[in-house]
């Protein structure tokens, strides 16, 4: 019988009744359902997690992706599993059905391995199968999906700095007849050599959080600059002694720290051959001087809260600073042979440590050669030969601005945050308690956090193939409305479709669970049995029987009456 062309069709007290509602696979379609959901699930996980700081995890994402990409996993196999038995019985119930198609709908649909060796025979079950089976690959691609990762995270901030904002101790002593700048204070000795070492500068309480770094501008004691340049040619070649003979001397390079004690000026002089592109005796040199004035400025600074330091930004020079105010250095200040002053030590450690000069000069025998003083004139240099012709300078300005510059801020921070006893300076007979004080820094602070970091390459990956099963499996369930009633791969009911003898007095249309009620109480067995009685050969007294072979022995009926079956105990 053709089971879609039966319709409420009485069949022994039982009905075939076909219909979408009716026999809608509702387990089947929750597994479905539930697999999307863990689906779901790992997508939310992975998404929400993103970029998400790893405290506020109780556990890691992978953990709960793991619980819900194996739920999925599990509920494809379920689902598969019944769209596998509608397959089986719509094939069953399609026309030119071979028993070959249906052996095949069952093996493919619960062996991979059967179903990669389909071949020719392959059909919507066995990609279903293979699919599923590859599904579980989805496992790693979502655990490697989700990754610890270290970011940075910007924001606003204020915190409060210890900070010198104009030079109200001594850096140093006047010394001699000519009250030029001696010997420094103690203090400012241990400032001077933590820059020459190039030491990080400690402060006590930055205010930036222990993970983070922070910008912003800090008023403190800096410098007040203003620059003038001017240049000119030179020629140092000889010449014909009857047109006579002119100075071959040149100064290359200069670099001059100085100072008026009486207004408390500073001054930088710098001198350098530019570099030519052909080297000679001919060329051309580049004068720039610069004055200095003690001041109170904005510097832009970068804070490590975790280390504890402070440092001008990298990126900043001079020129960068925020004037507030020039500080008037000098006036009232005693000008005695050892009295304390606030630039005295300060610009003798710039004298000492970058003064220098290199002249060029025509030596007779030996030709030109080149004299230098100072450490500065080796790291300038541009030697482009052994002839000290052909040898230039570069700029050393916005080094030697630098190099002042940090040495300021060193100082201001020094003085704010060191221990041990300044040397105070009486200016108009006054003693000002506030150069040192609490600085409000406006700025932002970047703290690092490690971070969950989701990649969505294989996030993408992972649902393509988890979907792509889904659906396909769904595929397997189309014709499920034909079916009269809730059908399943038990081998009773398959043994009740081909009408075996056991199952001759239950209906045609039972289910699984209705044979099992009216006959599962029955005992069977599979072994021999007599074609013409059904009933096993143990049943004739004195029979023996040998299986191993074509040999039956002491029985009264031909060996082709008998066949192995399940029978009835």
């Amino acid at each position: 019988m053709d089971y879609t062309h039966v319709d409420h069709q009485q069949v022994n007290d039982a009905h075939w009744r076909p219909g979408f509602f009716r026999r809608l696979p509702w387990q089947g379609l929750l597994c479905i359902l539930g697999a999307l959901c863990g689906l779901a699930a790992c997508i939310i996980i992975l998404v929400v997690s993103d970029g998400v700081p790893v405290g506020s995890w109780r556990y890691a994402p992978t953990v709960y992706l793991s619980i819900c990409y194996t739920l999925t996993n599990i509920l494809l196999v379920a689902a598969l599993s019944y769209g596998v038995t509608i397959r089986w019985w719509r094939r069953a119930m399609g026309p030119k059905t071979e028993l070959g198609d249906l052996h095949r709908y069952w093996q493919y649909g619960t062996s991979p391995l059967a179903a990669v060796k389909a071949g020719k025979k392959v059909n919507m079950v066995a990609v279903a199968c293979l699919l599923v089976a590859i599904t579980p690959a989805n496992g790693p691609l979502l655990q490697r999906g989700s990754s610890i990762s270290q970011d940075e995270v910007t924001s606003p901030a204020m915190f409060k700095i210890n900070s010198t904002t104009f030079l109200s101790s001594a850096t140093g002593y006047i010394a001699g007849r000519q009250l030029e700048p001696g010997f420094l204070t103690t203090s400012f000795a241990n400032i001077v050599q933590q820059f020459y070492d190039r030491a990080p500068i400690s402060v006590k309480d930055t205010g930036c959080p222990g993970n983070g770094i922070c910008h912003g501008r800090l008023r403190a004691a800096g410098l007040a600059v203003n620059c003038s340049s001017t240049s000119f040619d030179f020629d140092s070649e000889l010449h014909d002694i009857s047109k006579g003979v002119r100075s071959t001397q040149v100064d290359a390079l200069i670099i001059a720290f100085g100072w008026t004690l009486i207004s408390g000026v500073m001054r930088l002089d710098t001198q350098y051959r530019v570099p030519t592109s052909t080297g000679s005796c001919v060329g051309h040199i580049t004068v720039q001087n610069c004055t200095l004035r003690a001041a109170t400025v904005y510097y832009p600074v970068t804070i490590d809260g975790n280390q504890s330091t402070i440092a001008l930004d990298q990126e900043s020079t001079v020129f960068d600073d925020t004037l507030d105010n020039v500080t008037a250095i000098g006036t009232g200040v005693s000008l005695n042979n050892g009295a304390p002053s606030q630039l005295a030590g300060y610009i003798v450690s710039l004298q000492n440590r970058f003064n220098g000069a290199a002249t060029m000069h025509f030596g007779g025998g030996i030709g030109y050669e080149m004299d230098s003083t100072g450490a500065t004139p080796p790291q300038f240099a541009i030697s482009g030969d052994k002839d000290p012709c052909n040898m230039t300078f570069r700029d050393p300005l916005p080094n030697m601005l630098a190099q002042a510059r940090e040495l300021m801020f060193r100082t201001a921070m020094g003085f704010a945050n060191e221990t041990a006893v300044r040397v105070p300076i009486y200016v108009n007979d006054l003693v000002d308690d506030n150069s040192t004080r609490l600085e409000t820094v406006s700025g932002t602070q970047t703290t690092t956090k490690t971070v969950y970091r989701t990649h969505y390459d294989l996030l993408i990956g992972a649902v393509a193939l988890t979907l792509l099963s889904l659906v396909v499996v769904l595929i397997t369930y189309h014709g499920f409305w034909h079916l009269g009633r809730d059908v399943s791969l038990s081998p009773l009911e398959i043994a009740k479709a081909f009408n075996a003898p056991l199952f001759a007095a239950d209906h045609s249309t039972a289910k699984a669970d209705d044979l099992v009620a009216t006959v599962g109480w029955k005992h069977v067995k599979y072994e021999l049995t007599a074609e013409s009685t059904g009933r096993g050969v143990h049943d004739k007294p004195h029979s023996q029987v040998s299986v191993r072979g074509d040999v039956i022995g002491d029985l009264n009926m031909d060996s082709q009456d008998f066949h192995f079956q399940i029978v009835e105990q």
